[in-house]
């Protein structure tokens, strides 16, 4: 199993990821400079679309490894304990460029970044502005409403208390999955851009 002999004291879990397309499992480890992440996806398309984005992460002896679905990244002397899972074994990093989202897979990623960043701004007690809300409710219609009706007072208290607002992504994944099925159905009103392509 990926987490075994990783010692860990400080620990985020994911229960989806709020800023791509497809479901993830996952957890950050955190220990300042030496913190590990680890990321499990549903579609075997995920990791090469999405490891390229932790380039900045992969330095100062910091490394990655990877399987199908899964990626770890960490300092090097710590991820070399990763005990990658039989069914998925690891396998080298393509070197080729990563591979473009379809249509629908695109969607879902802007959608999915725009109920974290609504969540966002709903603990903030901000709001975006009126050009930038007519433009969010013709491209995601009612999804901008369903994450402020998701979230009550208890919960945006909790989420104001916390002071480092890197652990809000962990505290909301949670949602995911529910605001995901929101950016589906507000896809489904936009049809006909959608023909000829699949979400994964």
């Amino acid at each position: 199993m990926l987490i075994a002999g990783l010692p860990c004291e400080d620990r985020d879990d994911y229960q989806d990821d709020l800023t791509f397309w497809d479901s993830m499992r996952g957890y950050d480890c955190v220990d300042a400079a030496d913190t590990v992440s680890v990321r499990v996806y549903g579609s075997s398309r995920s990791v090469d679309q999405i490891l390229p984005s932790w380039a900045d992460a992969l330095v100062d002896g910091r490394g990655a490894r990877r399987g199908v679905n899964w990626f770890v990244v960490g300092p090097r002397d710590l991820i070399s304990q990763v005990d990658p899972p039989r069914e998925d074994p690891e396998v080298r990093s393509s070197s080729t460029s990563a591979p473009a989202p379809t249509a629908q897979q695109e969607f879902l990623t802007n959608c999915s970044q725009y109920t974290f960043d609504e969540a966002v701004r709903a603990i903030r007690g901000e709001r975006v502005t009126e050009t930038d809300g007519a433009y969010y409710d013709r491209a995601f219609s009612g999804v901008g409403e369903a994450v402020r009706a998701s979230l009550d007072q208890r919960d945006l208290a909790l989420l104001r208390a916390e002071d480092d607002e890197a652990r809000w992504p962990s505290m909301l994944s949670e949602r995911g999955p529910a605001w995901k099925q929101v950016c589906r159905t507000a896809m489904s009103r936009h049809d006909d851009l959608f023909r000829s392509g699949a979400e994964d």
